[in-house]
């Protein structure tokens, strides 16, 4: 038999739906203010979350040996190189490896998990892991003029050649040979090279409307011809460098130049009287140049516009890692963001007499004798 009332009307409890109500709106209150939190700032709140679970507040001294001549960082992890070695130190301090390397002028270039070791001008060149293993066995064949390494661990160098003016070597991010250039006319003074290897780029000096010019080169790896060229002007480059895979920027001395992967130039800002500038900051620049009483630092853009500017009595010292500007000044250590707002400073800086910066927002203060870390 049918049942007359087949619907049920379920009793609902009007207090029990309110406090529901009220739970749900809360927890989404402070899901936005946790966002809201980490996103401000461009996330460098984020960075004080993992600084916390990797260092906590324990202060942070490492003794130098010998005089350090270069210095980087590896994931937040101190190296430094002299004239006879490499040294990679871990989160405690301790030594995580030594590799024996003769360098007459060292140079360092490292990401999260490559370390590029060469000396400007000599004859060796060295690519490690993170655990200090050598990852190229093979040694240059002219004297190493500049080295380039990439994210994923791709690498370039120019060097002389006994039978051409310069040459271009490429490795993959095996770390495989997967591309030469040797050039006649020009000497390649300088060279990058884009994650993934397909696309390089040699600075090439040559003459110019009866003096000396600069131009870029631009090379895709599958193709034996440049696919476009850059000229840079009647001036000396100091460095260039890939922003992503298909954004470039050429620093030279009068001034600096983003263009693409197929030439075409995005923006140009000029600049005089460079006394220390840094290229790796995230798709940006960090310049430093004589002005009338001190210094003024700079940051630019892929547009090569103007990010931020600010004037200093002292400078001391720079270095940029992600989305940190580090800087020596006459107040001390100041850590801002590529805007050139102050995120963070101390007077511990003002006994330093260098600085290199991590991309996890600390900064490793040295002078003669040792290295300290500054956990903001």
């Amino acid at each position: 038999m049918k049942n007359k009332n087949d619907k049920i009307i379920p009793f609902r409890h009007p207090g029990r739906q309110k406090k529901r109500l009220v739970v749900f709106l809360a927890s989404l209150g402070v899901l936005i203010l946790l966002v809201s939190f980490f996103a401000i700032d461009n996330g460098k709140n984020w960075d004080s979350i993992g600084r916390y679970f990797t260092y906590g507040g324990r202060n942070l001294e490492i003794p130098l040996n010998g005089k350090a001549e270069k210095m980087t960082q590896m994931g937040g992890n101190l190296v430094v190189a002299d004239t006879q070695r490499i040294i990679k130190y871990d989160e405690e301090g301790k030594e995580a490896f030594v590799a024996s390397m003769s360098m007459n002028v060292p140079c360092l270039d490292a990401t999260q998990d490559y370390l590029l070791a060469y000396d400007a001008g000599g004859k060796t060149l060295m690519l490690l892991d993170a655990q200090g293993n050598s990852l190229i066995g093979t040694a240059p064949t002219g004297r190493v003029i500049h080295a380039d390494l990439a994210s994923d661990g791709s690498m370039c160098y120019t060097a002389t050649s006994s039978r051409y003016k310069s040459q271009l070597q490429v490795y993959d991010r095996k770390q495989l040979l997967c591309y030469t250039v040797y050039s006649v006319k020009q000497y390649f003074t300088a060279c990058a090279v884009a994650p993934g290897a397909d696309n390089v780029c040699a600075i090439a000096l040559g003459t110019q409307d009866g003096g000396f010019g600069s131009s870029a080169m631009i090379y895709r790896t599958d193709r034996e011809e440049p696919v476009a060229q850059v000229p840079l002007g009647n001036q000396l480059i100091y460095d260039v460098t890939f922003w992503g895979k298909d954004t470039i920027c050429a620093l030279g001395e009068s001034s600096l130049v983003v263009f693409t992967t197929e030439g075409e130039v995005l923006g140009t800002y000029p600049c005089g009287k460079i006394v220390a500038f840094d290229l790796e900051g995230k798709s940006f620049a960090a310049l430093v140049y004589e002005a009338e009483g001190g210094y003024e630092l700079a940051t630019v853009d892929k547009q090569g516009k103007e990010l931020g500017r600010v004037s200093l009595e002292k400078f001391y010292g720079l270095d940029v890692a992600g989305k940190y500007v580090t800087r020596l000044d006459e107040t001390g250590l100041v850590i801002s963001g590529k805007g050139l707002e102050t995120w963070f400073e101390s007077q511990d800086g003002l006994n330093a007499t260098g600085v290199q910066a991590c991309d996890n927002g600390t900064a490793f203060l040295t002078d003669s004798q040792r290295a300290r870390l500054f956990l903001p």
